[in-house]
This record gives structure tokens, sequence and C-alpha cells, in this order.
């Protein structure tokens, strides 16, 4: 049994949490039951939750679009 990862980066608004930002270093961090079942739990409470890889070509524009896409 392993626990859960910590978020990457936390999405405030007016102080309210508004979504997470999770970067992963592998895929086998990311499919790990407790990351996943963290994720799930965020998105029941109503928080988006977007995941990037390290190992992607994560160019810049595109990592805005989807960040502004969810949390705009």
């Amino acid at each position: 049994y392993a626990e859960a990862d910590n978020f990457t980066y936390v999405l405030l608004k007016n102080g309210e949490r508004k979504g997470m930002v999770n970067l992963w270093y592998s895929y086998e961090d990311y499919k790990h039951k407790a990351n996943r079942m963290l994720k799930d739990y965020c998105v029941e409470s109503g928080l988006k939750v977007i995941d990037f890889f390290d190992y992607m070509p994560n160019e810049y524009e595109y990592m805005k679009e989807r960040i502004y896409k969810e949390f705009a």
C-alpha cells in the first residue's frame, strides 16, 4: 500500500480552491490506485483536476490553453 502523491499545483480564485493540476513523471505514478482515488474524490467534490506528463511535449501554449479551458 502507498499513499497518494501530493498535487503539483492548486488553483485558487478569491481564496477558494477551484482545481488541481498534476505533473506526472511516469504513467506508473499516474495510474497508482491511491492517486486515482484522490482524483476521483476531487472530481466528485466539484474540483476539476487536469494532468500533464513530463515525458510528453507539453508546449507552453498547449498547457495554457488546457488550464484556461478548464478553470476560466
